[in-house]
């Protein structure tokens, strides 16, 4: 009996689908659901979804009219805590998810200084 895999991006997708599969060691590269925390960037500047934040927790007001575009702080990966977005957050609770439902055999490492991975060691 086949569940529906669902994501918002090919990355938490294709990370279900790897499990499913089976595969025995998996590193997680470039799947990092925050902010540059230096400089704001959202991506490298050649990428056509590049945008830049200031990196600071969006206030009571604006959290009343939450968008998917809300700076927000989550766990980091390699540091104490990074800023995210709403639609980011997301993405980490699919990871969280996939791996609770889906890893049975899988030794998985998150490679990022992003966002962690509930369940998933950094290296």
């Amino acid at each position: 009996h086949l569940r529906p895999i669902s994501g918002i991006t090919v990355s938490e997708v294709s990370y279900a689908l790897l499990l499913l599969l089976g595969v025995k060691e998996l590193y997680l590269f470039g799947i990092d659901a925050a902010f540059d925390q230096e400089s704001g960037s959202t991506h490298v500047k050649e990428h056509v979804s590049y945008s830049k934040k200031t990196l600071q927790k969006t206030d009571l007001l604006q959290k009343l009219s939450i968008t998917q575009d809300n700076v927000t702080e989550v766990e980091g990966n390699k540091t104490d805590t990074v800023f995210t977005t709403m639609h980011w957050s997301a993405i980490i609770r699919y990871f969280r998810w996939h791996t609770k439902r889906y890893n049975k055999n899988t030794t998985v490492y998150n490679t990022s200084f992003g966002a962690k991975f509930e369940g998933i060691p950094a290296i």
